[in-house]
């Protein structure tokens, strides 16, 4: 972006006429990088694609991304990594330079990936005298998990990792997943 320009000319006069007037010199004033936009701050699930802009204004400029402060990307206001895998949570800048210095660094964004969830341990199966209590529970990991026991294939018990009949009865038999 120019801020401003003006077109310079010189009369030069003497003794004698006519004066001369010398041709236009255009003088052009740059203007430093300015980052107006930061990057933003995005959570993705793993194998997704994860973008991150700058909107910035200056002369003449040029973008260096960084991932972790290791220059990354193109020279351009945008940058995705594509197929985010679960070691890729980072923090994101970018470094605007232009024809003017001091060069402009961004505010870093986070990068948070989200990973599916999986089941680590499954529940246990269990025999128990009627009227006892039977529990069950699953060890899972993953990114927000929620917890839906079922019981014959209907919902039971709360969103948690482990479920509880308190007082087994006989028709209480049944897969519990």
């Amino acid at each position: 972006m120019l801020f401003r320009s003006a077109q310079i000319t010189v009369v030069v006069t003497g003794t004698c006429s006519p004066a001369a007037t010398s041709t236009a010199a255009t003088l052009t004033v740059n203007t430093a990088p300015a980052i107006t936009a930061q990057p933003a701050s995005t959570s993705v699930c793993a194998g997704a694609v994860a973008s991150f802009a700058v909107t910035a204004t200056g002369t003449g400029l040029h973008y260096q991304w960084k991932k972790n402060g290791v220059n990354v990307g193109t020279d351009a206001a945008s940058y995705s990594l594509t197929t985010v895998a679960g070691d890729d949570g980072a923090a994101i800048t970018v470094v605007v330079s232009g024809a003017c210095s001091p060069a402009a660094t961004s505010t870093a964004a986070t990068l948070t990936v989200n990973t599916a969830p999986s089941v680590t341990a499954q529940p246990a199966s269990t025999s128990v005298c009627a009227g006892a209590v039977a529990s069950f529970a699953v060890t899972a990991t993953g990114t927000g998990l929620h917890y839906q026991w079922k019981k014959n294939g209907l919902n039971v018990g709360t969103d948690a990792a482990s479920y509880s009949l308190t007082t087994a009865a006989g028709d209480d038999g049944a897969a519990i997943t």
